[in-house]
């Protein structure tokens, strides 16, 4: 069974307009405002995705991964959070 044209079309419209869509990211020390501009700024890049900045899992591998950072030579770290600059100010600042 064949794709019908237009559905062809209807996907690579959604794809080309997904790879366009870059909205802007709030943060602290950010080399750019995309999450493709923050992966182009560094040769490699560790993206950390945190669920929720007061729960322990997330304060045990923020921990770990500032002692790795300071141990050895390892990327830049970009945390990634659902809470506000302020809230994560004051998360990281512990």
């Amino acid at each position: 069974m064949s794709t019908p044209p237009t559905a062809t079309v209807a996907a690579a419209t959604i794809e080309s307009r997904i790879a366009s869509y870059t909205p802007p990211h709030e943060g602290a020390r950010l080399p750019a405002t995309t999450l493709p501009g923050l992966i182009r700024a560094e040769m490699m890049v560790i993206l950390h995705f945190l669920r929720h900045l007061g729960c322990i899992f997330c304060k045990h591998s923020v921990r770990e991964l500032r002692k790795l950072a300071e141990t050895s030579k390892f990327p830049p770290i970009t945390f990634v959070h659902q809470s506000t600059v302020p809230q994560a100010e004051e998360f990281f600042a512990e």
